[in-house]
């Protein structure tokens, strides 16, 4: 989770939740049934969050809630405990490092956010008279997608293999992530990323994916294959068999992202042979669906 300030709308999970609730309402969504959506999806993919993701997430989708005219009580009350126990203020302890004067300021903020939640708004925002059915929505990232984006060592690289599309199941697709061991003094070439190698292998949703403000676009590579099936996800109109768990630690190699790869036996492979045969990672048998 990318945060670049005290203030509760400075990280990228804040403005990418308002950015999906508003997407939605705009086009005549009901704005509770949004909310509870975002957040379910979001609890599902982060199930051993201590707070740290969610604590943002209830925020984003209580201001949300609040520019459009709604409110839901059990919310404002999760977070209104939230603010007075100083479960957040415990993790910016933690990241500043003790900072006071960093915790003082966020303290300030919370306050601040709790004022503006028990005001009245004299304007909402409101959706659009005429609501047209949602188009299914283009990724932002394509299938065999190179980008590199900063690693405090220097600078990582990505391919995209592969995205699906999961509906009517669910509301977005999955991509397919293979990230390059080296670590870049500069900024890659499509060919450096060709010439690499990767261990790390993983399925994720949109959210988990590198911010698009923090990716640098390379180039993209022609990738024909099919990798469902692989690298722990098997999805059909029939069921599905796993699901993209990764989150955003998974790009820069954590332990958490190795113990994943230890359990998907993914191993060590040419970023070549990766984007030239999907059946290189391991995988599911595709009968299991039938």
């Amino acid at each position: 989770m990318g945060v670049w300030g005290v203030g509760l709308k400075s990280s990228d999970e804040f403005a990418e939740v308002q950015d999906e609730f508003f997407d939605q309402y705009i086009e005549g969504s009901d704005p509770i049934v949004i909310a509870a959506d975002i957040r379910k999806r979001y609890e599902e993919e982060f199930p051993d969050d201590d707070g740290q993701i969610m604590n943002t997430v209830l925020f984003s989708l209580a201001q949300s809630l609040w520019e459009c005219g709604a409110k839901d009580q059990s919310l404002w009350d999760e977070i209104g405990d939230i603010i007075s126990n100083g479960k957040d203020l415990q993790f910016w302890t933690a990241e500043s490092g003790g900072d006071k004067t960093l915790v003082r300021k966020r303290k300030a903020a919370l306050a601040k956010f709790w004022e503006r939640l028990n005001s009245v708004r004299k304007s909402f925002r409101k959706p659009k008279k005429k609501v047209a059915p949602r188009k299914p929505s283009t990724p932002s990232i394509l299938k065999g997608d190179a980008f590199a984006y900063h690693d405090e060592r220097g600078y990582r690289a990505a391919v995209v293999l592969d995205y699906i599309d999961m509906a009517p199941q669910f509301t977005e697709g999955s991509f397919l992530i293979a990230i390059c061991i080296d670590i870049f003094e500069s900024i890659p070439r499509l060919e450096d990323v060709l010439e690499s190698k990767t261990q790390t292998i993983f399925w994720c949703l949109k959210q988990a994916v590198i911010p698009k403000k923090d990716r640098i676009f390379i180039g993209n590579i022609d990738i024909s294959g099919d990798y469902n099936g692989h690298a722990g996800f098997l999805f059909s109109n029939s069921g599905v068999i796993g699901f993209p768990v990764a989150d955003r630690t998974f790009f820069f190699c954590s332990e958490k992202a190795s113990r994943a790869m230890r359990q998907l036996l993914i191993g060590t492979y040419p970023i070549k042979a990766v984007v030239a045969c999907p059946r290189i990672i391991p995988g599911y048998d595709l009968s299991l669906l039938h």
